[in-house]
């Protein structure tokens, strides 16, 4: 489970090192997959293998061709990116990903118990405080 708040710099390369505490949540996995939080609060949302075989026992429940569905699919599965961490616990984040959540040297990383959320810091400082 992914719980607790954590700040981290993102290096010249666009890398970031995930907490200690959320790699252990990812059961030894390295990959980690991000999208854009959909519920317009601007921070990147992901999780490893276990949050998206989750996603996907849900999808199979909906209808294929139902508009929640169709939502899903196109905001986390087709709009989530698939990076893997490397040895020392870090990932690459995209140009995309840093433009879309407004990302420059630093980032607070949030739990949200199966996922986690990858924020500006002055943005999670605002929702915190709403």
């Amino acid at each position: 489970m992914f719980v607790s708040t954590y700040e981290s710099a993102i290096d010249a390369k666009g890398r970031v090192s995930i907490p200690a505490s959320f790699r252990a949540a990812l059961g030894g996995g390295n990959r980690i997959f991000l999208w854009l939080a959909l519920d317009g609060s601007g921070c990147l949302e992901g999780g490893g293998e276990a949050l998206m075989a989750m996603y996907r026992a849900t999808l199979t429940r909906l209808a294929p061709h139902s508009p929640a569905r169709k939502a899903l699919v196109t905001r986390i599965i087709a709009g989530s990116a698939d990076l893997k961490m490397d040895d020392t616990g870090r990932i690459k984040l995209s140009d995309e990903l840093m433009k879309a959540a407004n990302l420059t040297d630093r980032v607070k990383f949030a739990g949200n118990m199966d996922s986690f959320q990858i924020w500006n810091p002055d943005r999670h400082a605002e929702h915190f405080d709403a």
